[in-house]
């Protein structure tokens, strides 16, 4: 039996160490990652209602401890809206992410990306972290000279650009980029964007992956014990519900819900160890599920050097047989991730 459980492993390409890894012990899978936000002209149509800014907030609020999270702005030159630092324990995540937002970005005008991704490399470079990574969203095309130059420069520092359009403008830049291996991610609204960062941020994290519940699509998570899932963060609009093993939850209302400090959405986090249930979307909304689990597939962005990563690279949304030690014997389940 064992033979055939360690040959589908092999066939898998998933070798796992006999007990369940976890990711959230190991200092080795600190992250520092800068955001270099958009802030030109542009942005005032594009994303009237700063949902950029409640995305980069959401990313701050659901990181873990020992993560580092700058944020950045840009315009005609760019601002620190954020310096790089540990996000620390998550009940003082407010006073941190109420300093993102609009109104702290003290440079507009022109699309001066250069200046942005040269300054986040400054900033990444201050950090011991073997992860670093630079996500740059913009509307536009560059306005300055040099920044194709800048990102071989993050390249060559060993830090990973994750470039996000918004809209439809970005082009010549975005194919000059993929021709230097990147894979750079659109969205056609602003509304897309919280669930865009969160599906960065997942890919970031090995221990991390995102679900969406909708209306006419998925509605539905059922978690159990051997996934090994230690959180979940649901992402409400205002006035959505979750129907927990058939029990409603509504933000706000709900003790456990934190409002955005802009009110743009509301967080509902689940800590258990390990987390089991049956959750539902309820009337209205959609929900942003973002699950932290003590097993790590690989990055999907894997940075440079890294040799504490495989290389693998798992669909989020896939089945898969995932190989361990549960209560001292080997066991193979298909677990859905």
């Amino acid at each position: 039996m064992q033979k055939h459980i360690i040959l589908a492993a092999i066939m898998l390409g998933l070798l796992w160490h006999p007990a369940w890894l976890s990711a959230q012990e190991e200092t080795i899978d600190q992250t520092a990652l800068v955001l270099v936000i958009d802030n030109s002209g542009s942005m005032d149509t594009n994303d009237a209602s700063d949902l950029r800014y409640a995305a980069t907030r959401l990313v701050m609020t659901v990181a873990d401890d020992w993560d580092e999270i700058g944020v950045l702005c840009f315009g005609d030159s760019t601002s620190t809206m954020f310096a790089l630092a540990p996000m620390g324990p998550t009940d003082q995540r407010t006073t941190i992410t109420d300093q993102v937002v609009r109104r702290n970005c003290t440079v507009s005008g022109g699309t001066n990306m250069t200046d942005g991704i040269l300054e986040g490399i400054n900033v990444l470079q201050q950090s011991a972290s073997k992860r670093k990574y630079l996500l740059l969203l913009t509307d536009g095309e560059p306005t300055t000279p040099g920044t194709l130059e800048a990102v071989v420069q993050a390249q060559n520092a060993g830090i990973v650009v994750v470039p996000v359009a918004l809209g439809s403008d970005v082009t010549e830049f975005f194919s000059a980029v993929e021709q230097l291996g990147l894979n750079p991610r659109k969205v056609g609204s602003s509304a897309e964007l919280l669930r865009e960062f969160a599906e960065i941020y997942s890919a970031l994290k090995p221990d991390r992956y995102v679900t969406v519940l909708e209306h006419g699509g998925t509605n539905e998570l059922r978690v159990n014990a051997p996934q090994q899932v230690n959180r979940i963060s649901f992402v409400l609009t205002p006035g959505s519900s979750i129907v927990e093993n058939g029990i409603p939850r509504t933000c706000p209302g709900d003790s456990a819900c934190r409002p955005d400090a802009e009110d743009k959405y509301h967080l509902l986090t689940i800590d258990e160890e390990p987390v089991e249930g049956i959750w539902q979307l309820g009337p209205g909304g959609t929900a942003i599920v973002i699950t932290r689990a003590n097993f790590r597939p690989a990055l999907a962005y894997p940075p440079t050097e890294d040799t504490t990563q495989t290389g693998y690279y798992i669909p989020r949304d896939m089945t898969q047989t995932l190989i361990g030690r549960l209560q001292g014997e080997m066991e193979q389940q298909d677990v859905p991730i």
